[in-house]
């Protein structure tokens, strides 16, 4: 009985030991846990901290910019008509179709043709003409709407003289040919009235003009032009 009292002595003293191990572990283990959780959301947190937002930067309106140096800028091809309209006596209707490219950031090169019709009244009688040539010019367009113009025109004009029989009372008319060179600068307006067409009004002074009304000549100084292009 002595010796089974002492092993159960023993037993109870053996199992009380690991109890305060056992719980001695717990403790250990829970503390080392709770500070490893600590230790991580300072870790995040940190990095949190270090991550720097970029400054949003203003969008620059470039769309804006871009059309309004465009609307200064010339067209790369520029198709067009020009007219010379002289009413009363003499008559003249001069009508030059054209066709223009791009050369450089402000400068226009093209070519025309011309044609024109002309009537002239003496004494009752009625004389018409008809002339025709060509031209190259070249244009500088400093702004939008302005523009400096110089050109070179050949023209082959149609001389005609009308004469009246005295006996018969008939007009008796006779023509010849003449061919001219005309030299032209001056400058001119370009308004544009929607995104393919525009209206030019030019003033021309002719260098190489004779005498205003003299044979040769179809019209005088300065020389007055309307158009439209597109």
């Amino acid at each position: 009985m002595r010796i089974t009292r002492l092993v159960n002595q023993e037993l109870i003293k053996t199992s009380a030991v690991c109890m305060v191990l056992l719980l001695a572990l717990s403790s250990l283990s829970y503390g080392q846990f709770v500070e490893k959780k600590k230790a991580d959301s300072t870790k995040v947190d940190s990095a949190k901290k270090v991550v720097k937002k970029e400054p949003v930067k203003p969008v620059t309106n470039s769309i804006v910019k871009v059309v309004k140096e465009e609307a200064y800028d010339i067209p790369k091809r520029q198709f067009g008509v020009q007219i010379v309209p002289q009413l009363g006596n003499p008559l003249l209707l001069e009508v030059s179709p054209f066709v223009a490219i791009k050369l450089g950031k402000k400068t226009l090169g093209g070519l025309g043709l011309t044609y024109a019709f002309s009537q002239v009244s003496v004494n009752g009688v009625s004389t018409n003409a008809s002339h025709f040539g060509a031209r190259t010019f070249i244009q500088f367009y400093p702004t939008k709407y302005f523009f400096a113009h110089g050109e070179i025109e050949g023209m082959s004009l149609e001389n005609t003289t009308s004469t009246i029989d005295p006996n018969t009372g008939l007009a008796t008319s006779t023509s010849n040919r003449e061919t001219i060179l005309n030299l032209l600068v001056g400058a001119g307006l370009r308004y544009p009235i929607s995104s393919k067409f525009a209206l030019q009004a030019m003033v021309l002074y002719d260098m190489n003009r004779r005498t205003a009304g003299a044979a040769g000549e179809l019209h005088s100084n300065p020389v007055f032009r309307i158009g439209l292009t597109f």
